[in-house]
């Protein structure tokens, strides 16, 4: 969010937060632009937010740490 305070987003990357968001992870850019980062709560939820970001026509994956710390 401070970002977009900032400097003008490219709308599709905007886009992808909010979708993220609306269904419920957390949501924040990766980098530079073109990826985010969306943390869910468990693999169902995931699962859905990985949905709705392919429904919008994104590419969408998941990692999962081998432990927590």
């Amino acid at each position: 969010d401070a970002r977009q305070l900032l400097m003008e987003l490219d709308r599709r990357h905007v886009a992808m937060i909010e979708c993220a968001r609306a269904h419920g992870a957390s949501a924040n850019y990766a980098g530079s632009g073109g990826a985010i980062v969306a943390v869910c709560r468990d693999k169902s939820h995931r699962d859905d937010v990985i949905g709705a970001l392919r429904a919008d026509g994104c590419s969408a994956t998941h990692t999962c740490p081998s432990h927590v710390v």
